[in-house]
């Protein structure tokens, strides 16, 4: 998700919280992970983890601490299962 420059400067804050930094950054790092995800299916079975992202800031208690700085540096969701097929993508117009 980062480039390899980037993610070493973020290797000092591995275990934190992450939240991507803009909308940009969101969706990279959903098509990464939420949109391959078994743990929702976009329909019936919604994340928490990716609902509570949108609702709390980082210096919460509720904010999932499964999104968080890998020990690379790059973001990760550790509760990610990853489907098959995509199972969450969002329709393009």
């Amino acid at each position: 998700m980062f480039t390899p420059e980037l993610a070493k400067q973020f290797k000092k804050h591995a275990g934190e919280k992450y939240r991507p930094s803009n909308g940009t950054e969101g969706e990279i790092f959903k098509e990464s992970y939420c949109y391959r995800c078994i743990e929702d299916d976009g329909e019936d079975k919604l994340c928490e983890i990716l609902t509570n992202t949108m609702f709390y800031d980082t210096k919460d208690e509720e904010y999932p601490e499964e999104w968080q700085y890998g020990t690379d540096g790059q973001p990760i969701c550790t509760a990610f299962r990853e489907s098959i097929q995509p199972v969450n993508e969002p329709d393009m117009p």
